[in-house]
C-alpha cells in the first residue's frame, strides 16, 4: 500500500545539502569495499524518508545538515525517532566526505560490522 507523502515523509531536497554531497556519499556507499551491502536511496521509514538505508544491517546513513538551528533541532528529533525504531543512524559530515572519502568508507564499514560478531 502506497501512502501519500506527508510533510514529514517528503524526501529532503538535494539543495539542502547540494546534489554533489549526495552523489559523493552514494559513490562511497557503492564502493567496492561495501559491495556485500545493499543500500537504498530516499528510503521510507515511517513517518520519515531517510537518505540512505541498508536493510540487512538496519543502518541509516545521512549527511549532516548543520547550520540552521531549526534544521538541527528537527534532525535531532528525527534521529531519535528513527533510533527508537531500532535502527542505527550514522551521520556523515559533508566536509569530511570531501576531504577524506576513504575515511568515510572505513567509518561506514565499522558501523555496519559493529554488532555482526
Amino acid at each position: 500500500m502506497n501512502l501519500p507523502l506527508t510533510e514529514e515523509r517528503q524526501p529532503r531536497p538535494d539543495n539542502v545539502l547540494g546534489e554533489g554531497e549526495q552523489q559523493k556519499l552514494w559513490r562511497c556507499l557503492t564502493h567496492q569495499r561495501l559491495a556485500r551491502y545493499v543500500f537504498y536511496r530516499q528510503f521510507p521509514i515511517n513517518p520519515y524518508v531517510v537518505g540512505f538505508f541498508c536493510p540487512a544491517r538496519g543502518t541509516v546513513v545521512e549527511l549532516d545538515a548543520t547550520g540552521d538551528p531549526e534544521r538541527v533541532r528537527y534532525e535531532t528529533q528525527r534521529r531519535a525517532a528513527i533510533e527508537a525504531l531500532g535502527y542505527k543512524v550514522l551521520w556523515i559530515d559533508p566536509e569530511e566526505l570531501t576531504a577524506a572519502p576513504e575515511e568515510v568508507v572505513r567509518r561506514i564499514i565499522e558501523c555496519l560490522e559493529a554488532d555482526a560478531n
